[in-house]
């Protein structure tokens, strides 16, 4: 994991069962407060990444509270690939990220083997 797994101090999360995905916050906001505390406190985090669609603008709401950033997980995601687009790295053509061969198909439209068979590169 590119030599961070030594940083991280921990993962916490909610161990209870959610009403709502949309009301996460609504409905835990304490709960999440002091699950940051208890990282900081307890675990030495010097930095919270509050990650997942659900908690996207819990950090702004709450940092005043919690002594070390906290970062948005979502806001943070969408920076990074607009930073990589804004770079424009170009494709691999080997390597991890380059894309997978071409498969052969049996059985569809050609349409769908036209649409299967180009490749981005």
């Amino acid at each position: 994991v590119n030599g961070l797994i030594d940083r991280l101090a921990s993962i916490r999360c909610l161990d209870q069962p959610l009403r709502d995905i949309g009301a996460v916050q609504d409905d835990h906001e304490t709960r999440l407060r002091e699950l940051c505390q208890r990282a900081v406190e307890e675990d030495g985090a010097d930095v919270i990444v509050l990650a997942g669609a659900p908690l996207a603008g819990l950090a702004r709401s709450i940092r005043r509270d919690i002594p070390v950033p906290l970062v948005d997980g979502v806001s943070s995601a969408v920076r990074h690939a607009e930073t990589l687009i804004s770079l424009s790295p170009g494709r691999a053509s080997l390597g991890s990220y380059a894309p997978p061969p071409v498969k052969p198909n049996q059985g569809l439209s050609h349409a769908m083997q036209a649409l299967l068979g180009r490749g981005h590169r």
